[in-house]
């Protein structure tokens, strides 16, 4: 391999692990520049939950088709009925040499571990290109590639639950501007620095979640899923678990919520407590009524011995 492209794709990687590992900023909000290097100042992810997305924006798909965005969401899906379903939007470009494939594997590897959840029924997922380079033919290869990692049998639904968009320069960084999600095109390299991150997206075109790092793991994955579709998919331990957990923007995960947990280790010992002192209520009242049952028997053995004395006597 040439040194000249050596050197690139160092750089590239350089550029794409700072930016992987760097937090997720409240909205507004960025790191101190002196804390990152100068190349990818200003490349920080921010918060932009709440935030509704420009539905109409147009893109190609990977049959070399024009969609409009807001056609992809609100879609009815299984167990959500009319609701529609929660989208998974992750911005990359097709030719990226390292962390785009990296970020592709981790998530596949991630929506593999999703039991009871797959793409077209409970989700859909959109990968957007932001590099105007890239056709429809790199979007098709890349969809091919990613079916085959997902570990479901290959359906209609999950192919038209699973996009692929390329598109104009505007388009995409106008989406980009609306998830929080900063990157720039490097020229010495003819790549671009870009951060890792996904967004999980109402069935509106809501922003929810911003789950950032190089790798996304499946219980942050699903509670984000189950919290943006209100709880209309997942199973009623994943509600649960949502209601003990609030989502760390800075973190960009899911941390436990102390309070709820002892509010509701304090119910379960109050249930504990309630439920000894009804067991030993009930098995007090059970041996006075095997005291009384005695009690009586005693009473009743003595009368008839006494009866029968009486009558012999008499005899």
């Amino acid at each position: 391999m040439p040194a000249r492209v050596l050197r690139r794709a160092a750089a590239v990687a350089a550029v794409a692990l700072a930016l992987g590992a760097a937090p997720v900023a409240p909205a507004g909000a960025q790191l101190i520049p002196d804390e990152v290097p100068e190349k990818i100042r200003g490349l920080e992810l921010t918060d932009q939950a709440g935030r509704k997305l420009p539905l109409d924006l147009v893109f190609t798909d990977s049959t070399g088709e024009p969609v409009r965005l807001g056609d992809l969401f609100n879609r009815p899906g299984e167990g959500v009925a009319a609701q529609g379903r929660p989208v998974i939007v992750v911005m990359q470009y097709f030719r990226c040499p390292l962390l785009c494939p990296k970020i592709t594997q981790e998530v596949m590897r991630s929506l593999n571990e999703l039991d009871g959840l797959t793409i077209g029924s409970e989700f859909d997922i959109i990968f957007v290109s932001f590099d105007p380079r890239d056709t429809a033919v790199d979007a098709a290869r890349q969809k091919t590639d990613a079916l085959l990692e997902y570990n479901r049998s290959t359906t209609e639904s999950i192919k038209a639950g699973m996009r692929f968009l390329t598109g104009p320069a505007a388009n995409s960084r106008a989406l980009a501007d609306a998830l929080g999600y900063a990157y720039r095109y490097l020229p010495d390299s003819g790549e671009y620095a870009h951060g890792s991150a996904i967004f999980v997206i109402t069935p509106d075109g809501t922003v929810s979640r911003t789950l950032s790092g190089l790798r996304f793991p499946v219980r942050d994955l699903r509670l984000a899923l189950v919290e943006a579709a209100d709880g209309k998919i997942g199973s009623l331990a994943d509600r649960f678990t949502l209601w003990c957990y609030h989502f760390d923007p800075r973190e960009g995960s899911y941390v436990l919520q102390a309070m709820r947990v002892m509010r509701v280790g304090g119910a379960l010992t109050v249930l504990l407590l309630g439920g000894l002192v009804g067991v030993m209520f009930l098995g007090e009242r059970r041996r006075r009524r095997e005291r009384a049952a005695a009690a009586e028997g005693g009473e009743t053995t003595e009368t008839t011995t006494t009866q029968d004395r009486r009558g012999t006597e008499t005899r």
